[in-house]
C-alpha cells in the first residue's frame, strides 16, 4: 500500500491544475495569499509552490512520514512567511476559511456579540430587582405599616439617594450581570469556563512585573486623556468621568473596595479575558486581544476610562494568552484596582498628602513599569498576525450581526455618557 504523506489534497490540486493546464491561474489551497502581491511577487510564490512539489516528489520515496511533515511545514514556512495552521483532526487549513470554518468562526463571534447583548439587559433590569428587593425587605420587616405606598415610595427614595446602597445595587447588579452574560457565552461557544483558571504559565515575579507595565500603560493613557479633554474644552464641552468618591460615607467606602478589588476583577476578568478572548483566541490571538480590549473599554461608559481600559486590556490579554490562565489577570487586575482606590481615598480625606503620595506611587511605579516593559519587550513579542488571521479576523467579525448590534449600542451608551 502507498504511504499517505500529509495534505494529499494541496498537492493533489497542484497536480490537476498542472495536467489541465491551469496551474498559472490556480492558488494551490493558498487563496489569499497571491492577492494583492506584484507579480513580480506572486510569480516568486508560485515558483516556490512547484519547488516544494518538487521537492517532496524527488524524496518522498527515501523519507518519512515525520520526515516529510518536517519539510512540507519548513518550506511553506518561507512561502506563507508563517507555520502552516492545521485544524483539529490533523488537516492543514486553507488561507481564505473554507464554508464549514467560516461557520464555525462566526458561530464564536456571534456568541461574543450575543453574551454582551444578555449583559445589556441584564444590567438594565437586575438593579431596579435588587432595589426593589431591598424595599419589600425593608418594608417586611417593619411590619404592616411598612406596605403603604407612601412608606415604598420613602423607602426607595432611601435607597437609590444613600451612597452606600446605591454602590452596593450597582456593584451587585454588574457582577451577576457578567456572571450570567459569561455563563450564556460560554454556552454558546461551547466552552468549559474550568479551562480559565489553570495553572498559571508564569512565575508571580513575572505577574508583577507585567503590573508595574499597567501602571506605565495608566500614565500614557492619563497623557492622552488630558490631550482629550483639552480637545473638549476647546469645544466648549467637559468629559464625563467615573465618579468613585464615597463622601466619607464608611459603609459606602467598603461597598466600593470590596467592588474593586475583589468583585470587578474577578467577574470582569471571567467575561472579557476569561470567555470573550478564550473564544476569539481559537481564530485570532491578535483581533481577539483587541475586540476584547475594545470592548473592555466600552463597557466602562465613558471616554476617560475607555482610554484606560482599552490599554490595560490589551496587556491583561497578552498576559492571559501567555499564561494560559486568566489568574495572573486578575491579580494584576486587583492589585491595579488597589492602589487606584487607595489613593482616591486618601485624597479624599487629605487631598494635598493624596496628591503627593499619588505622584510618588503612581509615577514611582510607572518608572518601574517602563523599564520592565523594556527588558521583557527584547525577550517575548506579541501574537503573531499572519496570512491566516487576515482571513479570519475582523473580515468574518464585521458579517456578524448580534456582535455588530453589541458594539453599537455601546458605542451609543457611551457616546451618551461622553459628556457632563
Amino acid at each position: 500500500m502507498e504511504e499517505q504523506f500529509v495534505n494529499p489534497e494541496f498537492f493533489n490540486q497542484l497536480n490537476n491544475a498542472s495536467a489541465n493546464g491551469n496551474a498559472e491561474n490556480t492558488d494551490f489551497g493558498l487563496e489569499g495569499f497571491f492577492d494583492n502581491a506584484p507579480s513580480e511577487e506572486m510569480q516568486r510564490n508560485r515558483e516556490n509552490v512547484f519547488g516544494i512539489l518538487d521537492s517532496v516528489e524527488s524524496t518522498a520515496g527515501s523519507i518519512s512520514q515525520e520526515e516529510y511533515a518536517d519539510l512540507f511545514e519548513e518550506d511553506c514556512s518561507s512561502v506563507l512567511g508563517c507555520g502552516v495552521r492545521k485544524n483539529s483532526r490533523g488537516e492543514i487549513l486553507r488561507i481564505r476559511p473554507g464554508a464549514v470554518e467560516t461557520l464555525i468562526i462566526k458561530s464564536r463571534y456571534n456568541a461574543i456579540g450575543f453574551s454582551v447583548l444578555v449583559f445589556l439587559l441584564a444590567s438594565s433590569l437586575i438593579p431596579y430587582v435588587l432595589i426593589y428587593a431591598a424595599v419589600f425587605g425593608m418594608a417586611f420587616a417593619s411590619g404592616s405599616e411598612g406596605f403603604g405606598i407612601s412608606r415604598l415610595e420613602e423607602l426607595f427614595n432611601n435607597v437609590i439617594s444613600s451612597t452606600g446602597g446605591y454602590m452596593l445595587v450597582n456593584a451587585g447588579s454588574v457582577m451577576l450581570s457578567l456572571f450570567l452574560a459569561a455563563y450564556c457565552g460560554c454556552k454558546c461557544a461551547k466552552i468549559s469556563p474550568k479551562t480559565f483558571f489553570g495553572r498559571p504559565k508564569i512565575k508571580p515575579a513575572k505577574t508583577l512585573a507585567y503590573a508595574s507595565i499597567g501602571y506605565f500603560f495608566q500614565v500614557v493613557a492619563n497623557v492622552l486623556i488630558t490631550l482629550i479633554s483639552i480637545a473638549a474644552a476647546y469645544g466648549g464641552k467637559e468629559l464625563n468621568n467615573a465618579d468613585f468618591s464615597t463622601k466619607r460615607d464608611v459603609f459606602a467606602t467598603i461597598v466600593i473596595c470590596v467592588y474593586t478589588v475583589v468583585i470587578a476583577p474577578f467577574a470582569e476578568e471571567l467575561f472579557f479575558r476569561g470567555f470573550m478572548l478564550n473564544a476569539a483566541s481559537k481564530v485570532s490571538s491578535i483581533f481577539a486581544m483587541v475586540l476584547s480590549s475594545f470592548l473592555f473599554g466600552l463597557y466602562h461608559m465613558n471616554i476617560p476610562q475607555f482610554v484606560m481600559a482599552f490599554l490595560l486590556g490589551m496587556l491583561l490579554s497578552y498576559v492571559t494568552l501567555k499564561a494560559d490562565s486568566i489568574i495572573p489577570a486578575i491579580v494584576i487586575h486587583s492589585l491595579n484596582n488597589c492602589i487606584s482606590m487607595s489613593l482616591s481615598i486618601l485624597s479624599e480625606y487629605n487631598a494635598s498628602l493624596g496628591e503627593m503620595v499619588s505622584v510618588i506611587v503612581v509615577y514611582g511605579l510607572a518608572i518601574i513599569g517602563l523599564i520592565c516593559l523594556i527588558n521583557i519587550s527584547t525577550k517575548e513579542a506579541l501574537p503573531e498576525n499572519t496570512v491566516y488571521d487576515k482571513y479570519r479576523g475582523a473580515r468574518i467579525a464585521f458579517t456578524c450581526a448580534p456582535l455588530n448590534i453589541a458594539v453599537i449600542i455601546l458605542i451609543i451608551v457611551a457616546a451618551l455618557n461622553m459628556f457632563a
